[in-house]
C-alpha cells in the first residue's frame, strides 16, 4: 500500500492506494472519510487495485476558499495516481460526485456503484415527519454550535436509520461513524470551509442518466431517507440496465453495517463487468 497526500486542483488530498490490477476508486459520503471503506478494501484488493481519498474539506483533505468540484477532484486524483479508466464507488455526497464524473467522463469509467447516493438535478423528494423533526433539530443544534449534540443526532438519522433501535446498531460501528463525523463538524465549526463553493453540475446529472451505458449497482438500506430512497429509485430507473439491491434493516452506510453482505454484492457485480 502506499499512502501520503497528493496536490489535486490547488489542494493537498490525503489518499491511499492498496493492491494491483484494474481499478477500483472509492469516495466516501459527507458524514464520514476514508475511513468509511475500511472493511471494503482488503476484500477488494484481492483483486483490483484500490483508491480511496479524503475529500476536499474532509478527513485530512485541505480545503481553500473558491470554486471546487468533487467531480474534477475525482479525475485530479487518478490523473495524480495513473489511472485512465476505474471502477467508482461512491456514498451519498460522494455517490453524487461519482455520479457527475460518469456523466462527464464516461470513458474513464469502467463501472459504478452508488451507496445511498445523493443526485445532481434531483427532484425535491420528501420526508415524512419523523424524519423531518430529527435534521429540524439537527439544524438548531447546527445553529446553536453545539457539535456533540449535532453529532449525536447525525448518528441516529444517518448511522442508525429509520428501521432500526439504537442498540440493534454495533458499537463499534456507531462510534467510527462519530469519530468521522466530529471531525468534519468541527473542521466545520472552526472555518475551515469559508469562502468554499462548490457549483453544482450544469447540466445536472438527473438530466443525463439515459444516456449513460455504464454498467451500475444501486445499493440503498431500506432504514435510509426517505428522499435518499426516491433517488436510488431515480438512478436505478434513469440509467439503461442499473440494478438496485436493497439492504433490509440497515441505514446511510450499509458497507459499515454489514461489510460481509455488501462485500459480497459489490464482488459479484464488479466481477462480472469490471
Amino acid at each position: 500500500m502506499t499512502q501520503g497526500f497528493l496536490t489535486v486542483n490547488g489542494v493537498q488530498i490525503r489518499y491511499e492506494d492498496t493492491g494491483s490490477g484494474k481499478a477500483v476508486t472509492l469516495v466516501h459520503a459527507g458524514i464520514a472519510d476514508l475511513r468509511q471503506w475500511d472493511e471494503q478494501v482488503p476484500a477488494l484488493a484481492e483483486y483490483y487495485r484500490v483508491i480511496r481519498f479524503d475529500m476536499r474539506g474532509f478527513g485530512q483533505s485541505e480545503i481553500k476558499p473558491g470554486k471546487a468540484s468533487l467531480a474534477e477532484d475525482i479525475g485530479g486524483v487518478l490523473d495524480a495516481l495513473g489511472v485512465e479508466r476505474t471502477a467508482l464507488m461512491g456514498c451519498s455526497m460522494g455517490g453524487a460526485g461519482a455520479i457527475d464524473f460518469t456523466a462527464t467522463h464516461p470513458e474513464r469509467v469502467g463501472a459504478l456503484i452508488t451507496v445511498g447516493s445523493g443526485l445532481s438535478g434531483a427532484p425535491d423528494h420528501e420526508n415524512p415527519p419523523e424524519q423531518v423533526a430529527v435534521m429540524e433539530e439537527g439544524e438548531a443544534a447546527q445553529k446553536a454550535g453545539d457539535i456533540a449534540r449535532l453529532t449525536e443526532l447525525e448518528g441516529r438519522y444517518w448511522c442508525q436509520g429509520f428501521a432500526r433501535t439504537a442498540d440493534q446498531v454495533k458499537p463499534s460501528v456507531m462510534k467510527r461513524f462519530l469519530e468521522m463525523n466530529t471531525n468534519n463538524n468541527r473542521r466545520y465549526f472552526d472555518g475551515d470551509w469559508k469562502g468554499a463553493e462548490f457549483p453544482p453540475l450544469d447540466p445536472p446529472a438527473f438530466g443525463r442518466l439515459g444516456s449513460l451505458t455504464v454498467p451500475t449497482l444501486v445499493i440503498i438500506g431500506s432504514g435510509d431517507e426517505a428522499a435518499v430512497q426516491a433517488i436510488a429509485d431515480d438512478i436505478a430507473n434513469g440509467i439503461p440496465g442499473a440494478h438496485k439491491a436493497v439492504m433490509e434493516g440497515l441505514g446511510h452506510v450499509p458497507n459499515m453495517d454489514e461489510p460481509e453482505e455488501f462485500n459480497r454484492i459489490i464482488l459479484e457485480f464488479l466481477r462480472a463487468v469490471w
